[in-house]
C-alpha cells in the first residue's frame, strides 16, 4: 500500500464506515479511520453527504491522478432534503443553506444530522450556516477564510475521533489564518465505542 501513497498512483478506494454493527460485540474500529487516511501523504478523502452523491463521487474520482479515498456510511439516509451536490471541484465544500453568526461544517452523513439539528435550532432563534464538507481532506481554506471575514463561530461535526480527526484538521487551518473567533469539534471521544444500532450511535 505504501507504494501507491509514496509514488502518488492513481487508486480509488471506496469504504464503508460500519459504525456499530452488532449489540454484542464490545469494540468498534470504525471511529479511527478519518485520522489515519488523513495523515497518509498524497491522500485524498472524500465523504458523501448521503447514498446518491456515491456514484457522482466514484465517476469524478476515477478521472483524477493520485489515491483517492471514498467513505460512505452505514446505514439509510435520515434526511431527504438534501440535493447530491451538482459540481465537485477539488478541495472544495459545499455551502447548503445560508445563515447567519454559526457555521456547522459536517462531514458525510453528519451533513442530515447537521440539517436535521437545524430545524431545533432554528426555533430557537439560531440560524446556522450548513456547510457539507465534501472533501475531508484537503481543508477548504478559501471557505474558511470566508467565514472568518464575516465573523462565524464554526462548529465541526464528523462520526469519527476528535484526536487527529476532521475537525483537529480545520483548527490547524483556523490557527494558521489567525482565527480568534469561536470554535466547536463535536466526535468521538479517544477511545472504543460500543457495537450498537447505528441510528443509535449518532
Amino acid at each position: 500500500m505504501v507504494l501507491f501513497f509514496s509514488q502518488d498512483l492513481h487508486i480509488s478506494f471506496i469504504y464503508l464506515n460500519k459504525g456499530r454493527v452488532k449489540s454484542y460485540e464490545k469494540e468498534v474500529r470504525h471511529v479511527f479511520d478519518l485520522s489515519y487516511l488523513s495523515a497518509i501523504p498524497n491522500m485524498t478523502v472524500l465523504a458523501p453527504k448521503h447514498l446518491e452523491e456515491l456514484a457522482i463521487m466514484l465517476n469524478w474520482a476515477v478521472k483524477q491522478n493520485g489515491p483517492i479515498a471514498i467513505r460512505y456510511p452505514r446505514g439509510a439516509d435520515c434526511c431527504k432534503d438534501i440535493s447530491a451536490i451538482s459540481e465537485i471541484k477539488y478541495g472544495k465544500w459545499e455551502k447548503i443553506i445560508n445563515g447567519e453568526k454559526v457555521a456547522i461544517i459536517a462531514v458525510g452523513k453528519m451533513v442530515q444530522h447537521a440539517m436535521i439539528a437545524r430545524k431545533s435550532l432554528v426555533n430557537k432563534g439560531i440560524n446556522p450556516t450548513i456547510i457539507g464538507a465534501t472533501f475531508v481532506k484537503p481543508i477548504d481554506t478559501e471557505m474558511l477564510k470566508e467565514l472568518i471575514n464575516e465573523g462565524y463561530s464554526i462548529i465541526t461535526i464528523e462520526d469519527n475521533v476528535i484526536n487527529g480527526g476532521f475537525g483537529s484538521y480545520v483548527l490547524m487551518e483556523l490557527n494558521k489564518l489567525n482565527f480568534t473567533g469561536k470554535f466547536k469539534c463535536l466526535g468521538f471521544n479517544n477511545e472504543f465505542v460500543p457495537h450498537g444500532d447505528v441510528n443509535l450511535l449518532y
